[in-house]
């Protein structure tokens, strides 16, 4: 799964996907649009249940705080 976000100023990148061991890992990436500022973070789960439930938060908490799913 991936969703991507937008703002005027920044970007904001979520992914869910399986590693080479089975594990799920949520990567969440960050950006400025008008600077190169950026970072990221990556937090492995071994319950398929919690990292779905995790990713649903972080996408309900980026759209509470004015991003919009971009293409």
């Amino acid at each position: 799964m991936l969703v991507k976000f937008e703002t005027r100023k920044r970007g904001y990148i979520l992914q869910l996907e399986h590693d080479l061991l089975g594990d799920l890992v949520l990567t969440r990436y960050w950006y400025g649009l008008q600077n190169n500022r950026h970072g990221s973070c990556m937090q492995v789960f071994l319950n398929e249940e919690d990292a779905h439930r995790q990713f649903e938060k972080v996408v309900r908490m980026r759209l509470r705080n004015g991003y919009e799913i971009s293409e």
